[in-house]
């Protein structure tokens, strides 16, 4: 968004569905119509309550849906490739990612594979709720952003930060 010149007017200090809630009680919403980014498979009936209560209509956006079993192939090979040490960081910028991993290794019979590579393979997380979602499986990022910067490029920076101080392992492949 800031590529195309929009810059945030409101900002929260938590990054979740109650910081957003109560950082959207102190805007008249009211005649307004908001889109609103969620994540699948999560109760949004609060965030979406607390929005339509101020006189606000709300448009889902929901850009993380996936095809379920579009790229099934490809997560199995991404767990061989990780459990063999051929890959050098996963960025996950979704719970949903997470979740659709250890559904897809569950599936395949692969989850021991899985966890075998994220033992190997440092695990970068855009935020605190894709880390939330790592700790419910057992995991931790190793990398993350800055606070409050929860986006893709401090992710990336921090990728190559964190990436630059590592042994290299694709040199060894």
């Amino acid at each position: 968004m800031r590529e195309i010149g929009l810059e945030p007017q409101v900002t929260t200090e938590k990054p979740t569905s109650e910081g957003i809630a109560e950082m959207l009680s102190r805007v008249d919403l009211r005649g307004h119509r908001l889109g609103l980014q969620l994540y699948p498979d999560k109760d949004h009936t609060a965030l979406i309550g607390a929005i339509t209560a101020q006189g606000a209509e709300v448009e889902p956006v929901l850009p993380y849906i996936y095809d379920a079993k579009a790229a099934d192939a490809n997560i199995v090979i991404a767990i061989e490739e990780m459990a063999a040490g051929k890959v050098d960081a996963m960025a996950l910028t979704s719970s949903g990612q997470v979740r659709r991993l250890f559904e897809v290794a569950k599936a395949h019979g692969s989850e021991p594979r899985l966890r075998e590579g994220l033992a190997k393979t440092p695990i970068a997380s855009v935020g605190p709720v894709v880390a939330d979602e790592l700790k419910l499986h057992g995991l931790h990022a190793d990398i993350s952003p800055a606070n409050d910067a929860y986006f893709m490029k401090p992710l990336i920076s921090a990728m190559a930060v964190a990436l630059a101080k590592a042994p290299p392992r694709m040199a060894a492949r």
